[in-house]
């Protein structure tokens, strides 16, 4: 067999820092693009939107409402809404402020797990981790990095307390950091998400414990830690007793964390392989070109694992890492897609290495063809990612296809006014009230007539005839009319 000759994923440093650079580069493109042109979310991004303008107008920062009355139904700690809330104070209420906090995290988070793939796994497999995570669907779009969700936050949480407890293991004070870590983890979700990361604790203990440290010597930094976890929440959870007593933190204990536990919340159930099938709806593409690369190099995933652990790479915790976020939200009776966004990064990591590990053997065995047939994979499944986003901004959540898309581009028009519909949802509540104006509902233009004076307007179907309207402004979804009156 004649040797492999050079390619794009040769192994050259110069040639890894190029590949590793465009990755960034394509993440960055991938979590920015657009991001002023989609559509907001019903569940839960126009929520989380809300509850912040609301916050910026009352100045009230321990409770969060929900379009004007306290909201015990998203009950969970308010550092999701107090980022969108900042952002909105810095850059004015808009899509991009809204968004721009989980876009940061889902950035920091690929640049996170880059520095960390480099150092442990070489220059190669950090830039194919990069090419990954940075094209995966569900860690872009599903709940988390490009919507103004808290997931993309706990991604990056979730990431950082494996990357602190990886280093704790020799430096014992590192563990310091993962007291705020876990703050920000119950901030942001509540009690219930601590599970994501406990395995991750008990895995180190397990590491000490093998290593022959003793853990009593790990007594102050952990104890740190505690304090540095609970004073926050301690601050945050004073504040909002005072508003309301116990009543929060029973709904917080009782619904958010148990009921989902326990039951199927709002009907979100499924079977235990509920997440091997979200895995494979959203990232088939990286699936088939990890698949793809196992068979053509089989031999070299036997020796993947023993060059992982002869790498003292921390096994334990990637085992945490998988029970924390995949497996315990597969116990869990409530299921929804964006319960394993946490794993993403972890999913990328190891498809890097399965396609490196690959490469590296087809290129020391000279195998020209399964080389560029891996090649040709990987470049498929970056084009199908891209093509899926593509799809997914310009068509299937596209601003000027929604009524939305008139209340944003025509905000001058409606400020000051009652626009009036048949329903009335989440999202357009949200955009009416930015913009200066209210979202009212009436059955039907009849009602609407009644109660309206000739200042409101009326939103409906592009082409309604009515005698009594007058289009004002429209696009292909969606019309503002106005009272010929």
């Amino acid at each position: 067999m004649s040797p492999l000759p050079p390619g794009p994923l040769a192994p050259t440093a110069r040639r890894y820092k190029v590949l590793a650079l465009a990755a960034l580069a394509l993440a960055t493109f991938n979590l920015t693009f657009r991001l002023d042109r989609e559509t907001v979310h019903v569940w839960d991004e126009s929520l989380y939107a809300t509850s912040a303008f609301e916050m910026l107008e009352s100045g009230q920062l321990a409770v969060t409402t929900f379009q004007g009355a306290v909201d015990y139904a998203n009950s969970k700690p308010p550092l999701n809404t107090w980022l969108i809330a900042g952002s909105f104070r810095l850059f004015g209420v808009n899509l991009v402020a809204m968004r721009l906090p989980a876009v940061l995290a889902a950035w920091l988070t690929v640049l996170v797990v880059y520095v960390w793939t480099r150092r442990h796994l070489g220059n190669a497999v950090a830039a194919l981790a990069v090419l990954v995570l940075g094209t995966t669907y569900g860690f872009l779009y599903v709940h988390s990095g490009r919507t103004a969700n808290s997931d993309a936050h706990l991604t990056l949480l979730v990431t950082l307390a494996f990357v602190v407890l990886a280093s704790a293991r020799t430096r014992a004070w590192h563990t310091v950091a993962l007291g705020p870590i876990a703050a920000g983890v119950f901030m942001l979700k509540g009690p219930a998400a601590l599970a994501f990361i406990a395995p991750f604790v008990v895995a180190h203990g397990v590491e000490l414990r093998r290593a022959g440290t003793p853990l009593i010597s790990r007594a102050r930094p952990w104890a740190l830690a505690a304090v540095l976890f609970s004073l926050p929440i301690g601050a945050w959870a004073y504040a909002r007793w005072q508003f309301d007593g116990w009543l929060f933190f029973m709904q917080m204990l009782g619904y958010d964390a148990l009921g989902r536990g326990l039951t199927a919340v709002e009907g979100h159930g499924g079977s235990p392989l509920y997440y091997l099938d979200v895995l494979q709806r959203y990232q088939y593409e990286w699936l088939v070109a990890a698949a793809t690369a196992a068979l053509l190099a089989r031999r070299a995933m036997r020796g993947l694992y023993r060059a992982c652990v002869a790498r003292h790479l921390p096994m334990s915790l990637v085992l945490g890492w998988v029970v924390g976020c995949f497996l315990v939200p597969t116990v869990v009776a409530t299921k929804l897609a964006w319960y394993i966004a946490p794993v993403y990064p972890l999913f990328a990591m190891v498809v890097a290495a399965v396609v490196h590990a690959a490469w590296q053997a087809l290129a020391a065995q000279g195998h020209t063809t399964r080389a560029r047939v891996l090649v040709a994979v990987v470049a498929l499944a970056v084009l199908s990612a891209e093509s899926k986003m593509a799809w997914t901004s310009f068509t299937k959540l596209d601003l000027d296809r929604s009524a939305q898309g008139l209340l944003i581009g025509h905000a001058e028009l409606i400020r000051g006014r009652r626009v009036f519909a048949q329903t009335c949802p989440r999202p357009e509540w949200f955009l009416a009230r930015a913009a200066g104006a209210r979202c009212l509902v009436a059955r039907d233009i009849e009602l609407y007539l009644a109660v309206s004076d000739p200042k409101d307007l009326w939103l409906d179907a592009p082409g309604s005839v009515n005698p009594a309207l007058t289009a004002v402004v429209g696009n292909r979804r969606a019309a503002l009319y106005a009272r010929r009156d």
